[in-house]
């Protein structure tokens, strides 16, 4: 809803043709108190907006003691976890990430003049401007100028990244498939295993069961590994 009336105390000298307004909008239908689903795969910590000053204070303050006691591997691992992110909750704010279906190398300038083009075709094809057109074949050059500079620039960085961070293009790689470094199903000597603790399990009895240590070395605590491959005790299929 828009008010409009005559403004009381201008800030300027009005004349009778212009007098000033004073306009109110009032904006209804928002929700304010609009809550971030934690749980949803597209939220992430916004670190930029992070209050680590409170974050290190509260590290180290926190008392470890009773990690140390535990025996569990995992249960420790766990409770270390849990604490680590109810600290991260309390100092660093949650932001949703929007999907795109721009690749990631992508600039900004880019994906503008991309919606700028789609715009003007639209426009186009309702009321048959030649500037529009023209607008387009300016834009439809330029885009293509334009990811063909990109592309150079990410293939550069990509093989620069390769020798000095080989985990990056596996990161890109699993960020392109949707998944992790450990698979969801994996079958192992038949039976399908979907367990994340028996799917570690199984890694280690097959990686274990093809190893065969020698212990001819004349050298003292040292074992050399020689691999020995096995292929027809089982096969893991992921």
């Amino acid at each position: 809803m828009v008010l409009a009336r005559r403004c009381d105390n201008p800030l300027v000298i009005e004349d009778t043709p212009h007098p000033s307004l004073d306009i109110s909008i009032l904006i209804s239908g928002i929700n304010r108190d609009k809550k971030i689903d934690h749980s949803s795969n597209n939220v992430k910590y916004d670190f930029r907006k992070g209050y680590y000053i409170q974050l290190h204070a509260r590290l180290a303050a926190k008392d470890w003691s009773d990690i140390l006691s535990m025996t569990d591997i995992n249960a420790a691992c766990e409770y270390f976890y849990n604490e680590l992110f109810q600290l991260l909750d309390e100092s660093a704010p949650k932001c949703l990430v929007n999907s795109s279906s721009y690749p990631v190398w992508f600039p900004p300038a880019i994906i503008s003049d991309i919606r700028l083009k789609h715009r003007c075709w639209k426009r186009y094809k309702k009321l048959s401007f030649s500037k529009d057109l023209a607008q387009i074949n300016l834009l439809r050059k330029r885009i293509k100028i334009e990811i063909n500079k990109a592309s150079k620039n990410f293939i550069s960085i990509s093989d620069r990244d390769i020798k000095t961070n080989p985990k990056s293009l596996w990161t890109y790689i699993n960020l392109k498939k949707n998944c992790i470094s450990i698979p969801g199903v994996i079958s192992f000597r038949n039976p399908m295993i979907n367990s994340p603790q028996d799917i570690s399990n199984s890694f280690v009895m097959h990686f274990s069961s093809v190893f065969v240590y020698d212990n001819t070395c004349d050298e003292p605590n040292v074992c050399i590994v020689i691999p020995f491959v096995i292929y027809s005790l089982c096969f893991i299929t992921l």
